[in-house]
């Protein structure tokens, strides 16, 4: 690696924010615990903004741009914010391979190259409402939300090694809690005391779903029932379920109103980002 070790991508110090930063964006994981085609993508996605960012960085434009030590050290202390005491900020910071000095670097330059986008991409026109809604109705299905139902479940699992969960078993306990909800008991409490499902913990609760998102046999069972209403015993590859339709979203469309301004931001970073793009190619 002789001269690329002294050469400003291949610092790893340097990197080391960029590289936190994208595989918290990626996988919800700081690289100490990614696998290693998660950091091999991380890395490539971070030196090639980088990159991109030297490029922005050298430009003529940038030397007229200049970040405030305030607007950096209140970067710094938000960052520090998410954090119970300072203790515990310091720690993170080493356990990625950052201390605050270099987290101060990295910010000011992050900082730096949005300030120089945004001055070059000061004349941009905004889109207009039309633009909005041409969007909007070209991609109706974007917005369109699918029906979703709320379900609970108790579940009794088949397992001929276990007497209580042979077959014939689980059927007479599913029978047995079923006959229990038709008199009223709460299902939620039967869920709690019967359930061999997790879910068991919270009432046998299994969240909100939308089509797509069980077994297909739980599936064609929830969808089928109407809101308020129990199944009766549903066989799966995990055992026999009895679901609860807790409540009924119908499917709906979006309105342009709600969407319009998510829209327009959406719009503007593409034409900010063809922009820049323009305005590097003629760097070249």
């Amino acid at each position: 690696m002789s001269g690329s070790a002294e050469g400003v991508v291949e610092r790893s110090v340097e990197l080391a924010y960029p590289r936190l930063k994208t595989a918290l964006a990626l996988y919800s994981r700081p690289p100490p615990e990614l696998s290693p085609p998660e950091l091999q993508e991380v890395e490539r996605q971070v030196r090639r903004q980088y990159a991109l960012e030297q490029r922005i960085l050298q430009a003529p434009e940038a030397a007229m741009v200049v970040v405030a030590e305030p607007t950096v050290q209140a970067a710094v202390a938000s960052i520090a914010a998410k954090y119970d005491n300072r203790t515990e900020f310091l720690a993170d910071l080493e356990r990625n391979g950052l201390d605050e000095s270099v987290l101060e670097e990295a910010l000011a330059r992050e900082l730096k190259v949005e300030a120089v986008v945004e001055r070059v991409s000061a004349g941009i026109e905004p889109p207009s409402l039309q633009d909005v809604e041409i969007f909007y109705y070209q991609h109706r299905e974007r917005f369109h939300i699918p029906e979703q139902r709320t379900v609970r479940h108790i579940l009794i699992t088949i397992n001929p090694d276990y007497a209580e969960n042979s077959p014939a078993a689980a059927q007479q306990r599913m029978a047995e809690i079923q006959a229990a909800v038709a008199r009223g008991e709460s299902f939620v409490e039967l869920a709690q005391r019967h359930s061999e499902c997790p879910s068991a913990l919270e009432g046998g609760l299994l969240g909100t779903v939308t089509p797509g998102k069980l077994f297909p046999e739980l599936e064609a069972a929830l969808f089928s029932l109407e809101e308020g209403a129990v199944s009766g015993p549903v066989e799966s590859e995990l055992g026999l379920h009895l679901l609860w339709c807790e409540q009924v979203e119908p499917e709906r469309q979006i309105p342009l109103t709600e969407v319009a301004e998510k829209i327009r931001d959406s719009l503007t970073a593409r034409a900010r980002e063809r922009h820049l793009r323009r305005w590097l190619a003629s760097r070249n």
